[in-house]
């Protein structure tokens, strides 16, 4: 089971525990399908020199105190992890 959640700001799936292997690689393709509808390009053909990733380096996984902050790495901006 997969919930796949996305907006033109951001994305987030959330998964049963290994129900899915192809994780990163959904989350990646449902933003260069973002991409290229918003930026009216193909999405096997996105330029990078014209396409700009406006994000923050870093967010909370959690609003409660216990929460952790997780890093975006420049070089694979999907991140993942297991709660």
């Amino acid at each position: 089971r997969r919930l796949h959640i996305h907006t033109l700001a951001y994305q987030a799936m959330v998964t049963h525990e290994r129900s899915h292997d192809n994780n990163a690689a959904a989350a990646a393709t449902a933003s260069l399908i973002g991409t290229s509808y918003v930026c009216g390009q193909d999405r096997n053909n996105i330029d990078p020199e014209t396409t700009k990733l406006i994000l923050d380096d870093s967010f909370m996984n959690s609003m409660r105190a216990d929460g952790r902050r997780v890093t975006i790495d420049d070089d694979g901006a999907v991140t993942c992890w297991q709660d």
